[in-house]
C-alpha cells in the first residue's frame, strides 16, 4: 500500500476517503492469538448460534483496527497518529 503524505494545509472541507477491508476467519484467528481474546462468540459457531447474535461476531477491536491504516497510510498519511478513540456500541 502506498503511503499518502498530507499535512493540515492539504485538507479541504468535504475531503473523504473510501476504504474497504474484508475480514477472514484467518484474521479472527490471528487477532485471537495476538490479543488473547478467545471469546467463543468470535470463534465457536455452535456457541454463537445460541447467543442473542445468532452467529459468530467480529471482535470490536479487530473491526476498529483499519482506523490505524486509514490514519497512518491514507488520510492524512504517515504524519498522523491516533492518540484517542471513543467507541459506542
Amino acid at each position: 500500500m502506498e503511503t499518502i503524505d498530507k499535512n493540515y494545509n492539504d485538507f479541504s472541507v468535504g475531503d473523504f476517503v473510501n476504504f474497504t477491508r474484508n475480514f477472514t476467519i484467518s484474521d479472527f484467528e490471528n487477532f485471537s492469538l495476538l490479543s488473547g481474546d478467545k471469546n467463543p462468540l468470535h470463534h465457536n459457531e455452535d456457541y454463537a448460534a445460541i447467543s442473542k447474535f445468532g452467529k459468530i461476531i467480529i471482535p470490536v477491536y479487530l473491526l476498529a483496527s483499519p482506523l490505524s491504516t486509514i490514519a497512518g497510510m491514507i488520510f492524512p498519511g504517515h504524519r498522523s497518529l491516533i492518540l484517542n478513540t471513543n467507541f459506542k456500541y
